[in-house]
């Protein structure tokens, strides 16, 4: 039998990660027993990353999918901000800004950074928001700390996306919140199995399916402790009303949502079935556990 490929993780380079599972084109995903991360392998380079998302991933097709949608984060928004005192907000990787305007007429002093110069040059100029271009190395020109910062599938997409959550926990206010939508890769591997297996084509969109990084709800909630977060919650993010092009009806979406909700609850919180996970997390005080 031959010998599963192994690869260096981008992360904490740990050089025995075996694979999880196996996509097309040799292509494989591997999670690092030493650092949790999950990766997709051969993993792309920092700066093919860099310019991909600022010259190529956003075009006028995807500021009509973001903006489209907008009513998932809201619901979402709606869920981690309840009883909360608003304050400064900071989108990480904002795109073209709608999440930050809605937030805005919510009532927060949202603010956002973004790699890409064209959505930061619309958010601007469109939008009128305060969005500035660059990374977390950007965030210090605000000069001050965030009651909330957000990453709306995000750290999915990031090369190193624990050393990013430990700079992030430095913009934080004491107490202050983090919070991620990423994707489920426990559900997301069983989908893309079961599409291999009954060959439906949407069903085995590598793209689609797993991005950069991958996350479980445990492998998230054990990243986020080490770096320096408590409290966390993860649960059920809100469902998307298309799938692939294929709009929901209302109806369906919502029994799909309850169904996940049931499942949720009744297992305490310890069983998540929905595609993406909505995660929070509170700044922790003292130093880090690496």
């Amino acid at each position: 039998m031959p010998d599963m490929p192994r690869s260096q993780c981008p992360s904490c380079a740990y050089a025995g990660a075996r694979p999880s599972l196996m996509l097309d084109n040799g292509r494989f995903i591997a999670f690092c027993p030493s650092c949790d991360i999950g990766y997709t392998c051969p993993p792309r380079q920092e700066t093919e990353l860099i310019n991909y998302y600022a010259n190529t991933f956003y075009n006028s097709h995807m500021m009509h999918f973001d903006a489209d949608r907008v009513h998932v984060f809201a619901a979402d928004f709606r869920r981690v901000s309840r009883g909360l005192t608003k304050g400064a907000l900071l989108d990480f990787g904002c795109g073209f800004g709608h999440f930050i305007r809605l937030a805005v007429d919510r009532g927060w002093d949202a603010k956002g950074v973004d790699v890409a110069g064209q959505v930061v040059r619309i958010a601007r100029e469109e939008l009128h928001l305060d969005v500035r271009q660059g990374g977390v190395e950007a965030i210090g020109a605000w000069g001050i700390r965030f009651e909330m910062v957000t990453l709306w599938n995000v750290l999915d997409h990031l090369r190193d996306p624990a050393a990013i959550l430990r700079e992030l926990r430095g913009v934080l206010a004491d107490r202050g919140r983090i919070v991620l939508r990423i994707h489920n890769f426990g559900i997301r591997k069983i989908v893309f199995r079961l599409g291999r297996s009954l060959r439906i084509p949407f069903l085995q969109n590598n793209f689609a399916l797993f991005l950069d990084c991958c996350f479980t709800a445990a492998t998230i909630r054990r990243i986020l402790r080490r770096s320096g977060y408590r409290n966390i919650v993860v649960r059920n993010s809100s469902l998307a009303a298309d799938v692939k092009g294929r709009q929901l009806g209302k109806s369906i979406l919502g029994i799909i949502q309850c169904c996940l909700s049931a499942a949720y609850y009744i297992t305490f919180g310890s069983v998540c079935l929905g595609p993406s996970l909505l995660v929070t997390a509170e700044k922790g005080s003292g130093e880090l556990h690496e």
